[in-house]
């Protein structure tokens, strides 16, 4: 039996792809599946499972604020998942979504089929405004015969990479075009359609794009702290209360991303992704039911490959340990007077080492559970049911898994314990902890 995420109770029938296109969608050329009449919003990809997760919530929640329809990209990422494209709803149940949040988006296949030798569309121009700082390569929009051309309009915020300022670039209209079109003109180069069909329009719709979303937060809540080379500063937020404007944001919201509670709680795995995750869980713990869990997540991987010294570059399991122990003492106090039937609560992990056996050993050595894929016979499921498409879903299938944790311990500066501490948080109303790396190049 799959877990269910919080869902609240809605009225009514939230309109759908039907609803939001064209009839002759998906359409050789984007612009003919497009409704003239409605406002989109559009991003490319971003990177990793979790990447990409992070930037269609910023999406969808920009798209809400700024009463657009949202247009979720497909996913590429070469360097982690091969050639494979996919769309978000392979792995996440996103008709949930739309049910629970009444959130309007439609997936880029939707709109226009995957052609990645340009051979049965039309090429489409877009034109994009560079959000991100830090990365705006076009990654997913050419296997959709989508050329995108990218223009440096500067946001009037002074707290650019926020959601408020976003809004503000949206409602600009006038003015972000005219900066764009006095581009266009010194490089030689005539505005992409869908700037100038915004431009002279008479309908009120039009599609504005952006590269990227990926990471957005409230100027409220903690902003990134962005170095001139366009890398992060401490790779931390400011605390919330450091901000001039904490007091905006009370509650659940403070110090927190927004889209995480008005669009990513809502966002659970599908039952296929469920199915693997749960049997995994079952075969790994020997159990039928499943007992009280700590969840672990031990991110090393790419983490290696990035340090800069190349040694002393993740956190030792001991320091996992000490996270443990005191989330384990929890159950002492919440779970009821144990009797001879009750379960014992159990450490379970999941690892991206899958080499380093002196280190897969002192995991075994502290009496946890590993999830150990290659034993359990995971790819093979997984191959079977997604094609092409596996180690996409062998991702969604680990994060699946770490979200059945009544509590989480983590590793600082990974996605996926991040999204791994919310999941847990507000699904399970649980604690959780991440361990830090070594200080040297954390």
């Amino acid at each position: 039996m799959r877990r269910s995420v919080v869902r609240g109770r809605r009225e009514g029938k939230t309109p759908g792809v039907a609803e939001l296109l064209l009839p002759t969608a998906p359409a050789s050329s984007m612009y003919d599946a497009l409704d003239p009449g409605l406002r989109y919003l559009v991003t490319d990809s971003w990177s990793g499972l979790s990447g990409h997760v992070a930037n269609a919530f910023s999406l969808l929640y920009l798209a809400l604020q700024t009463q657009r329809i949202a247009i979720l990209p497909s996913w590429q990422d070469l360097g982690h998942y091969g050639e494979s494209i996919i769309p978000m709803s392979l792995l996440f149940d996103l008709e949930g979504l739309r049910e629970t949040g009444g959130l309007l988006f439609v997936e880029m296949h939707d709109v226009k089929p995957h052609d990645p030798r340009h051979v049965n569309t039309t090429a489409d121009e877009i034109g994009c405004y560079r959000a991100s700082p830090w990365f705006d390569n076009p990654l997913a929009f050419p296997n959709h015969n989508i050329h995108a051309t990218i223009l440096d309009v500067p946001s009037p915020s002074s707290d650019p990479w926020t959601f408020e300022s976003f809004t503000l670039f949206d409602f600009n209209t006038p003015g972000r075009l005219e900066q764009a079109a006095a581009q266009a003109e010194a490089g030689g180069f005539s505005l992409p359609r869908n700037m100038e069909e915004e431009e002279f329009g008479t309908q009120g719709g039009g599609v504005l794009c952006y590269t990227n979303l990926w990471d957005l937060g409230h100027v409220g809540g903690g902003v990134r702290k962005v170095e001139q080379n366009g890398h992060f500063g401490d790779s931390r937020f400011e605390r919330a209360e450091e901000s001039r404007m904490a007091e905006l944001l009370t509650g659940e919201t403070a110090g927190v991303h927004p889209e995480w509670y008005h669009v990513g709680r809502f966002v659970d795995f599908t039952p296929a992704i469920w199915d693997i995750a749960l049997s995994s869980v079952y075969e790994t713990l020997e159990v039928d039911v499943l007992p009280p869990l700590v969840t672990v997540h031990l991110r090393r991987g790419d983490f290696l490959s990035w340090c800069p010294q190349q040694q002393n570059c993740t956190p030792p399991v001991t320091d996992y340990a000490a996270a443990v122990e005191p989330l384990l003492s929890l159950f002492n106090t919440t779970l009821p007077l144990p009797s001879p039937s009750s379960p014992t609560p159990r450490v379970l992990v999941t690892t991206d080492e899958t080499t380093d056996m002196d280190f897969l050993s002192s995991i075994d050595d502290l009496g946890w559970a590993r999830v150990n894929h290659t034993r359990l016979g995971t790819e093979e499921k997984l191959r079977k049911e997604y094609g092409e498409a596996w180690r996409w879903a062998d991702s969604a299938v680990d994060q699946a898994i770490l979200s059945l944790g009544q509590h989480f311990v983590g590793t600082r500066g990974s996605q996926v314990s991040q999204l791994s501490q919310l999941r847990v948080e507000t699904w399970n109303g649980g604690q959780t902890a991440v361990v830090d790396r070594p200080a040297s190049w954390a």
